[in-house]
């Protein structure tokens, strides 16, 4: 399954169309419709954008990698990337 694929899969989960889906994730409705069609490639933005929207694994979108939907679960630090934070 491509990242077009991903994408229509998540709009008729959503029981939505191209247009409203576009306008949700604040993605213009021209560039769903390539993404749609697999005329373009969504850039990094535009699949950050549907991720925040419908809250999507961005992995999953991307890739295909892991569930669909964002997990919920606290995200946990290595002590290397804590000390990366606190500084």
């Amino acid at each position: 399954m491509n990242i077009s694929e991903r994408i229509n899969l998540l709009i008729d989960a959503q029981n939505l169309t191209i247009e409203d889906f576009a306008e949700h994730c604040d993605i213009p409705y021209r560039s769903m419709y390539n993404y749609v069609r697999s005329e373009r490639d969504p850039s990094l933005e535009a699949l950050t954008k549907i991720s925040q929207a419908f809250q999507v694994n961005l992995n999953w979108l991307l890739l295909g990698d892991g569930e669909i939907k964002k997990t919920s679960q606290a995200q946990e630090f290595t002590a290397v990337e804590e000390a990366l934070i606190e500084n």
